[in-house]
Parts: structure tokens; C-alpha cells; sequence
């Protein structure tokens, strides 16, 4: 695999997915400007996989961007998405809910790597004939595992020593459709809390979702002043999805500054654009005064 490939690929945080989840509410997006990066020993290829109609294998790469030997468990389950955007773990499926080993399969199940080393993970989907239509959504997950622990020492007399390793990983969405479904997009209730000390501004909205597929994209923020000034981008967050079994999402988007001048007398102006679309499919305005 060449370096310019590996350069394209998306470095995602390992405990992003996995780890402790917040309560639900309203979860805070930053633009790329206001966030911070993290280097971890994982890269994969995609954030998501879709396949439908004749499209019924995919593969996910993934590398090992650390400086040491690691183990990597492959594994595929189940999560729910909260309003927040956070994401609740669960080992089975729900009645009526298709299990994921009666439509994926997926090689390897673990796979050892060293530094800069590099595995394909194949996905293909076997329709069994009775499938109804419908969107079926399941997580590949990508489990770092910890190395193997070095032998115990005696045991003291005087209490028992545990020893605790978290196990990290990613897990990205894999999506089949089975029929000609679509899934629209909404903006509403959009509002403005101005900035507090050493804080940036909000826009609050909510993102909806109609239809029987699930929606993601990108969302971009602008901020037109009224004295006839030019519109600058003002907040953006991509890899924005609203999945099937949710109507909306609770949102808010923090705001970089505006020229560095006061938040007053302009419009916000709010777009959703699907992923692949050249143009937004939804957009709203906001007046400040």
C-alpha cells in the first residue's frame, strides 16, 4: 500500500466509540478549526459502509500505525444512536431485528500486525430470499487488544492485586438497503447562544430525518453581516448521520469567530449536504438582530 493511499485515510480517535458515553442531551460539535487531533495506532479506510443492490462486498483496510506489534479483534454487533449523537452498545438483537450472522460475513476475526503493517477486512452480505425491504445497520468494530500480560508475581499475603486493561477500538456503521428506500433531510428550530467568556457562540438545531433510510453528510455554518459584507464560513462538521429508528437529532455547532467582530446585526445561514452531493439538500437562516 503506497504512502499517498495511507495519506487519504481517516485517523479515528480509538475510544471514540467505545468508550465511557455521555448522558443524553444535547452534544457539542466543533468545526475542524476549533478541534483537536489525536494519533493513535489504528487508521481505517472508511467512516462507513453501505452496500445495496448488486454492490454486496466491501473492504475496510486498516493499518497499524504504531511503533510496536499489535493484535487487532474484528468483531460485528449491534448499537443504538441517542439524540446526542452518542451511541448505546447491546449483545443482541431486538425482536424482529434480522441478527447480523443471518446476512454479514467478514474475514479475518483477529489479525496480528507490525508497525506499519497493513490487513484487509472483507465484508460481503448473503440476501436470504425472505428479506424483506429495509435498511439493516450493524457495527464493525476494531478492537486493539492489550498485550499479554507478563506472568503474576507471588501472591502477597496480605490482600489480592488486580490489574485492569482497557480493551480500545473503533466501530463504524455497516449498512445494507434492500429496496429503493430514501431518507430526507431537515433543519429546525435553529437558535443562537452568544458567546460567554473564553467560550465561542452556538447555533442550536435540530436535524431531522423522514423516510426509511438513514441521512448523513455534512453541515456547513455562514454568517452574512447586514451592512452588505461578504458571507464567511463561520462552522463545519462532517460525518454528520442520523440512522434509522431516530426522527432527529439534538444539535449544536459551535461557531467560530466572525472577523473577530460581535455576533450582531447578520444572518446565519445553515446547509445539510449528503455525502457525494455537490449541492446542500436543505438549508435554514437565522436573524441575528
Amino acid at each position: 500500500m503506497n504512502d499517498l493511499f495511507w495519506s487519504i485515510l481517516f485517523t479515528l480517535t480509538l475510544a471514540a466509540h467505545l468508550g465511557p458515553q455521555p448522558q443524553a442531551g444535547q452534544a457539542t460539535v466543533k468545526s475542524p478549526s476549533a478541534a483537536s487531533g489525536a494519533n493513535t495506532n489504528l487508521m481505517i479506510s472508511v467512516r462507513r459502509v453501505v452496500l445495496q443492490g448488486a454492490k454486496r462486498n466491501a473492504e475496510v483496510y486498516l493499518m497499524n500505525n504504531s511503533s510496536e506489534r499489535c493484535t487487532y479483534r474484528v468483531k460485528v454487533g449491534y448499537k443504538d444512536m441517542r439524540e446526542d449523537g452518542s451511541f448505546l452498545e447491546r449483545e443482541e438483537p431486538r425482536e424482529g431485528e434480522v441478527p447480523w450472522q443471518n446476512l454479514i460475513r467478514f474475514s479475518p476475526r483477529q489479525v496480528s500486525l507490525g508497525p506499519g503493517e497493513s490487513q484487509v477486512v472483507r465484508l460481503s452480505v448473503r440476501k436470504p430470499a425472505d428479506l424483506p425491504p429495509g435498511e439493516f445497520r450493524y457495527y464493525l468494530t476494531l478492537q486493539v487488544l492489550p498485550p499479554t500480560p507478563e506472568a503474576a508475581p507471588p501472591a502477597q499475603k496480605d490482600g489480592i492485586e488486580i490489574k485492569v486493561q482497557a480493551v480500545y477500538g473503533v466501530a463504524i456503521p455497516v449498512i445494507y438497503r434492500n429496496g429503493n428506500l430514501h431518507g430526507t433531510a431537515g433543519l429546525a428550530d435553529l437558535s443562537f447562544e452568544a458567546p460567554k467568556a473564553g467560550q465561542n457562540p452556538v447555533l442550536a438545531f435540530k436535524l431531522t430525518r423522514s423516510g426509511d433510510a438513514s441521512i448523513y453528510g455534512h453541515l456547513l455554518a455562514t454568517f452574512t453581516p447586514r451592512n452588505g459584507g461578504e458571507p464567511e464560513e463561520v462552522g463545519m462538521v462532517k460525518g454528520i448521520a442520523v440512522y434509522t429508528g431516530m426522527a432527529q437529532r439534538t444539535m449544536r455547532l459551535e461557531l467560530n469567530s466572525y472577523l473577530g467582530q460581535p455576533w450582531k446585526a447578520g444572518k446565519l445561514h445553515l446547509t445539510f449536504t449528503p455525502d457525494g452531493a455537490r449541492t446542500p439538500e436543505v438549508q435554514a437562516d437565522l436573524e441575528l438582530p
